[in-house]
């Protein structure tokens, strides 16, 4: 396994996770009943209704450790080799997030997934309220931060950890 970034630890419940095959028929931008609450308009303008079939995939989540710092997307990945392959498809995120939900950090704080649609790396950062769920289009390469203490939560393929 590669040494994840010191602002990362797994979390273990000593269970496989694993998004089911997708079909590439349920893509983000077409989610409304899954995301209640808020689905970023950003998925539709820039076009990115696009989405592969993907076989069965195993994930590990993470959790961003409370030490009263904040960082970036590119320091909470960097390590981790090689971005491209730590890419779901919308497909897998909307699956992942309809079958996982225990897996999701809830109190409105992100579950982060990173996503290639078009050759650009985004982050599709997904929150759980009491009143439906929000996913929100972020810009990889932005300067948004995300606090530690709020715990927010980072979904990877397994897979692609290992070497």
């Amino acid at each position: 396994m590669v040494a994840v970034e010191s602002c990362l630890s797994l979390i273990w419940g000593g269970e496989r996770v694993i998004i089911k095959a997708t079909d590439s028929r349920e893509t983000l931008p077409r989610a409304q009943e899954l995301f209640t609450e808020f689905l970023d308009p950003e998925f539709v303008n820039l076009d990115l209704d696009v989405s592969d079939p993907m076989p069965e995939r195993e994930v590990a989540v993470y959790e961003m450790i409370d030490n009263g710092r904040t960082y970036p997307y590119a320091q909470i990945y960097r390590g981790l080799g090689d971005l491209n392959r730590l890419c779901l498809t919308w497909d897998q995120i909307k699956t992942f997030v309809r079958d996982q939900t225990k897996w999701l950090r809830a109190e409105g704080c992100g579950t982060l997934f990173l996503v290639k649609v078009r050759g650009k790396i985004s982050i599709a950062d997904v929150h759980v309220h009491e009143a439906g769920r929000r996913v929100f289009l972020d810009n990889f390469a932005g300067y948004d931060a995300l606090d530690a203490k709020h715990k927010h939560r980072v979904v990877l393929p397994r897979l692609a950890l290992e070497s």
